[in-house]
């Protein structure tokens, strides 16, 4: 009769070893493994009924009297309800020495508990250099760490990871020539657009914004300065076109940098801003007429499923890829498309009625970033991120829970950037309402980023 603490017969675990499964093993075997160096007491275990890989110290060895008879292990490999071995290929030089292997998860922990810092190096197997934590895990400041983490913990989406502020935006000050902006513009193609292995799943750089937006205000200028000088009617058209239409365009072409697959064509991203913003109003000005209303906080549900629509209408035929990437782009075209044609209405009902046009051109301008552009943006890219679990699309895709927590947000921004309570706070209301948009771009972007290196991963098997 076996003790309380013996292993019932035929129990089997797998251990993970280099990076592969292997086994099964029995819980001596295991042990008797240890104590001749195979292995350790920290590697992870599973066995069938366990819900999760554990370390092997974790482990207690189960009371075999009352097992079920359907809880024997598989003979072969784990099954296909196994779950999948925690990634652990890190390894860390602390003070007390080398340190790993290590999941990122672990990094993190030991990072908060600091036990290792942000320049700590680090190195990962399959890669030749050591590099800083801070490379490897978003290095901002605590605060902004901690509300990444819990907006992704939230939202369900993966955490803020391999994002350094730093790193992605230094291409900005660096000399780039006319070549390289004319090969960035050239993508999307059947010769242009990169096999899915040749695309390196990382953080971009982008920097090719910034020069559009320069060129972009020096256009407007141009027009103010001409208004200024000369006074003709005929110049009004331009100076609200080239006013309305710098800023959006510019954090447009951020979007398209963030696209690392770079699959979608500036044909198409023209054609949605344009035709795109075109639909998002008509399906607007329906749903007002409709509804009856034109209070300001109703523009947050009524315009963002307008907006949501049009990039559906737009893209739907060549872009619903399942991609997150392609979702923040195609949303991302469709916004800056409605923030223009919006503005531009603004400032000339501002002009005929003589209520200071140029200040109020100036003011949406700015805030652009921060309003149409990234509200659609995190609605496509949730739409896509459910399609991923369809080959078309299904209504289904509108009720899922993880499209719905993350599309209810920029309804909300809406809402609050038009609700007048908050008037008294002023820039700081939408400076706030700014910052959590793009933090939910960041969490998207870094989500569609891994999930391009897990398709990557799974072309390989």
């Amino acid at each position: 009769m076996n003790s309380p603490n013996s292993e019932p017969q035929g129990l089997q675990y797998y251990a993970v070893r280099g990076g592969k499964r292997c086994g099964p093993f029995t819980y001596a075997e295991l042990q008797d493994q240890h104590r001749h160096g195979e292995g350790s007491p920290d590697e992870f275990v599973w066995c069938h009924g366990m819900k999760e890989w554990k370390r092997f110290s974790q482990l207690v060895p189960p009371i075999p009297s009352g097992a079920p008879s359907d809880s024997s292990p598989p003979t072969g490999m784990p099954s296909l309800d196994a779950p999948k071995p925690p990634s652990f290929a890190y390894y860390v030089n602390t003070s007390q020495g080398l340190c790993g292997p290590l999941s990122l998860d672990e990094l993190e922990r030991m990072l908060d508990q600091g036990v290792i810092s942000r320049e700590t190096l680090a190195w990962r197997q399959g890669t030749s250099n050591w590099v800083p934590i801070r490379q490897i895990i978003y290095s901002g400041p605590d605060w902004v760490h901690t509300a990444a983490n819990a907006a992704a913990e939230w939202l369900k989406t993966d955490r803020l990871r391999n994002f350094d502020l730093k790193v992605f935006l230094s291409d900005i000050f660096k000399r780039h020539t006319e070549e390289e902006i004319s090969q960035f513009f050239c993508m999307g193609g059947p010769e242009t657009t990169p096999p899915l292995q040749s695309v390196r799943p990382v953080w971009p750089s982008p920097w090719v914004f910034t020069r559009v937006l320069g060129w972009s205000l020096l256009l407007y200028i141009g027009f103010e300065v001409m208004l200024h000088e000369f006074g003709s009617l005929n110049l009004i058209p331009g100076y609200i076109f080239a006013g309305n239409f710098a800023i959006p365009f510019s954090f447009l072409v951020l979007f398209a940098e963030l696209n690392i697959q770079r699959n979608v064509s500036w044909f198409s991203i023209m054609k949605m801003m344009l035709g795109g913003g075109m639909i998002a109003i008509f399906f607007s000005f329906i749903l007002y007429n409709y509804l009856q209303t034109e209070t300001p906080v109703w523009a947050g549900p009524i315009e963002e499923i307008a907006k949501l629509a049009a990039v559906f209408f737009m893209a739907r035929r060549r872009y619903w890829d399942g991609r997150i990437l392609t979702g923040l782009a195609c949303g991302a075209a469709v916004g800056a498309g409605f923030a223009v044609f919006e503005s531009a209405g603004y400032v000339l009902a501002a002009l005929l009625n003589d209520e200071a046009p140029t200040l109020v051109m100036v003011f949406r301008a700015i805030l652009a970033p921060f309003a149409h552009i990234v509200w659609t943006a995190i609605t496509a890219g949730a739409l896509w991120r459910v399609a991923a679990n369809f080959n078309r699309f299904d209504p289904q895709c509108l009720i899922k829970q993880e499209f719905l927590r993350l599309a209810i947000v920029p309804v909300v921004l809406h809402m609050l950037w038009n609700c007048s309570l908050f008037n008294f706070l002023f820039v700081l209301k939408y400076i706030v309402l700014g910052a959590v948009a793009w933090l939910l771009v960041l969490l998207l972007a870094n989500e569609g980023i891994s999930q391009i290196a897990n398709a990557q991963n799974s072309a390989k098997r």
